[in-house]
């Protein structure tokens, strides 16, 4: 055989293997490009599904945030209220503290002056007691008038 007949049989049997196996390999890959588009599908209906799932969570979480800041503010002024109430308690409280310490002073006052009274009338009585005669005391307690009469 010649040279030209040989390279035309070799490339007419490269072609024939060439086709062969194009054809054979497209029917495995068909079925393979199937399975790879399902799968994708599949991705990306769990890609959607998360997408919507994280923009759920984002959404539920944006509303709990939204609560616990009202929630937050609530317990914010309710403690400001209480604050102030509690300011004006204690400042009517000192100011009735106040007062009282300037009563007790006052008492303390008349009461010291009260016991130094009483004690310069103890000791007057002390005086007069020893400048009295008993039976003197006693001329002037009752009367000589009202004494006969019950001795008798």
């Amino acid at each position: 055989m010649s040279n030209q007949v040989k390279w035309v049989v070799g490339v007419a049997l490269a072609a024939l293997l060439f086709a062969g196996g194009y054809v054979l390999g497209s029917r495995k890959v068909g079925p393979l490009e199937e399975q790879v588009e399902a799968l994708r599908q599949k991705g990306l209906d769990a890609d959607t599904v998360r997408k919507n799932s994280q923009a759920a969570m984002d959404k539920a979480l944006k509303t709990q945030a939204d609560e616990n800041a009202k929630q937050l503010d609530a317990v914010k002024a309710d403690a400001e209220r209480s604050r102030k109430e509690l300011a004006a308690q204690l400042a009517a409280a000192n100011d009735r503290n106040a007062e009282l310490e300037k009563q007790r002073k006052a008492s303390a006052k008349r009461k010291g002056k009260g016991r130094a009274q009483v004690a310069e009338l103890a000791h007057c009585t002390e005086v007069v007691r020893g400048q009295l005669d008993p039976a003197a005391c006693l001329a002037l307690a009752v009367p000589k008038q009202n004494i006969v009469p019950l001795i008798k």
